[in-house]
């Protein structure tokens, strides 16, 4: 039950840094700039210290829109 929890909440993370990307774009603001702002928002209420890692990485990354695309597309690999 514990994983699903874990896997749940890495899924919640993705899905809130996508609908913050979309929303972004919809209000004419910068994207990978709303997208950092996001995970460091995300960081304060995430539970497992290894998705905590990844969501810091996304947000230091020099082109998050892109790291963010590689978590999601690896987890989609993940799941088949």
């Amino acid at each position: 039950m514990e994983q699903e929890k874990v896997a749940l909440e890495y899924y919640d993370c993705i899905i809130t840094c996508e609908i913050a990307i979309k929303m972004a774009q919809l209000y004419g603001e910068y994207p990978n700039r709303i997208l950092r702002l996001c995970c460091k928002a995300l960081c304060k209420r995430i539970e497992d210290k290894r998705i905590r890692l990844i969501i810091k990485g996304i947000g230091k990354a020099n082109y998050p829109i892109g790291a963010l695309a590689k978590v999601r597309r690896e987890f989609d690999e993940a799941l088949g």
